[in-house]
């Protein structure tokens, strides 16, 4: 008897284990779907001393680079491929504190095997095996990449985004001056071992995501979008561009090189970008109208994305107070006004999608083209920026990259921002928006360090040309 007690106890026993071990189990199989949405920096270093990273890849399967070891990066491409993606894919994570502006930063978890770490591999646990993180797939196009690369790589201090604004997807992210990822012990390291981010123009950053520039004219179609959502009266909105009537408040504001542009349309104003047109218009609208849509828009109101992307925030009063002298200065884009190269396309992203602004891609997943996205503005609000945008490039401001004899319908904007008017700095700009389905992208170029002479159109359009020459013709 005595021996058939232990005997059915032992069989409990048994049972029981396989009951807790069953529930383990399904714990750690639904916990790995949901842990981990945040983690912290001193966990990814641990990791990254324990894992060889993962394969990253472009959006074509092109290897970007891969993990030989722990520690050690292995890099795929040919020099200039490689250099054009550097301050994209970033320096190690422990020179950056795993910064969420680069690649290694942002897809450090994936990367090093956090969510294996966190029982989405439970069995690695019991049956121990060398530790290989997740591979990672960019929707970064690197032949893109490239020969964008190619066109600005000798300006001092260039940017280049390209967009796909229907998905969200960023396709190119070039930003130059840029540093040889392939020999880490040329790095340039402050005294706690983190990237020198003064080193050579800040070549390790990439700009388009980390850093802020004075917009120029380009903020002009956001700012009257919004007006025209709060009055869809103000579609026939008339300014007369000439002498003395280009005082508002207590400033006088001319144009740009003094020119008068006379009687001045919604599509006219756009097109010759009139200054006086761009803010009499706004004035129009009252401060509490102007800041609702500056939220809607997510221009003075940081947004937080999703994925580890991040991107510094754009502004449109900045630092300074909400006076009438700050608004007229932002209405073209001067003053305390600043704008993220990224946050500029995405914008424009949505004036050409109908109003409707996707969430970045960065990250290739399955759901890429159900990426979040928001409504900032009116479809039909949308439809008359769109027609104003093309006639800047057929016939306005932007014609210096006009692709009409291509076949190609493209809308856009250039900007000339004066960052310093006793030394003439400059930084010029040239938006374009390709409307075409197969190519729904938005390119951004932006030129800092520009001097006096330099203009969007004339600076800033070429470069533009020859960038949508190599994205039309993938050449």
């Amino acid at each position: 008897m005595k021996w058939k007690k232990n005997h059915r106890r032992g069989y409990s026993c048994i049972l029981l284990a396989i009951i807790m071990i069953g529930g383990i189990t399904l714990f750690f199989e639904r916990a790995g779907s949901s842990f981990g949405r945040t983690v912290s920096t001193s966990l990814l270093f641990k990791l990254a001393d324990s894992y060889q990273a993962g394969t990253i890849y472009d959006r074509n399967k092109t290897v970007i680079g891969r993990g030989v070891e722990v520690g050690k990066m292995e890099w795929g491409l040919e020099a200039d491929a490689m250099d054009a993606c550097s301050n994209l894919i970033g320096t190690p994570i422990q020179t950056t504190f795993a910064s969420s502006y680069t690649v290694l930063g942002m897809a450090a978890p994936n990367l090093y095997g956090y969510y294996q770490n966190r029982f989405t591999n439970w069995k690695d646990w019991l049956f121990p095996r060398k530790r290989i993180g997740d591979d990672v797939t960019l929707t970064i196009d690197c032949a893109m990449q490239e020969e964008i690369y190619k066109t600005i790589k000798n300006f001092s201090n260039a940017c280049v985004t390209v967009i796909n604004y229907k998905t969200g997807e960023i396709l190119a992210m070039v930003s130059v001056p840029t540093f040889d990822i392939r020999d880490e012990e040329a790095l340039q390291l402050d005294e706690n071992g983190v990237i020198d981010a003064s080193y050579n123009n800040s070549a390790y950053i990439n700009k388009n995501l980390h850093a802020t520039y004075m917009p120029g004219s380009t903020i002009k179609p956001i700012l009257l979008a919004i007006a025209l959502d709060a009055h869809p009266e103000l579609k026939d909105f008339v300014y007369i561009c000439e002498e003395g009537n280009h005082t508002f408040g207590n400033m006088t504001i001319d144009c740009f090189d003094g020119e008068f542009h006379r009687k001045m349309n919604l599509n006219d104003g756009i097109r010759l970008s009139c200054n006086g047109f761009a803010i009499a218009m706004s004035l129009e609208m009252s401060e509490e109208e102007l800041e609702e849509g500056l939220k809607r828009w997510e221009l003075d109101a940081a947004k937080q994305y999703e994925n580890r992307f991040a991107c510094d925030s754009s502004s449109f009063y900045g630092k300074g107070e909400h006076s009438q002298v700050n608004r007229i200065l932002g209405s073209i884009g001067q003053g305390n006004c600043r704008v993220n190269i990224y946050e500029l396309s995405s914008m424009y992203g949505a004036i050409f999608f109908n109003g409707i602004r996707k969430d970045p891609v960065l990250i290739q997943t399955e759901n890429n083209t159900n990426s979040k996205e928001t409504i900032v503005c009116t479809e039909e609000t949308a439809k008359k920026l769109q027609k104003a945008l093309i006639s800047v490039v057929e016939e306005g401001t932007g014609a210096s990259y006009c692709m009409k004899e291509e076949g190609i319908t493209i809308g856009g904007k250039t900007g000339t921002a004066d960052v310093n008017l006793e030394t003439g700095e400059r930084t010029v700009w040239a938006v374009a928006g390709i409307l075409e389905e197969d190519m729904p992208y938005v390119v951004t170029v932006c030129l800092a360090d520009q001097g006096k002479e330099a203009s969007g159109g004339t600076t800033a359009g070429p470069v533009m040309k020859e960038v949508l020459k190599k994205i039309v013709y993938k050449r």
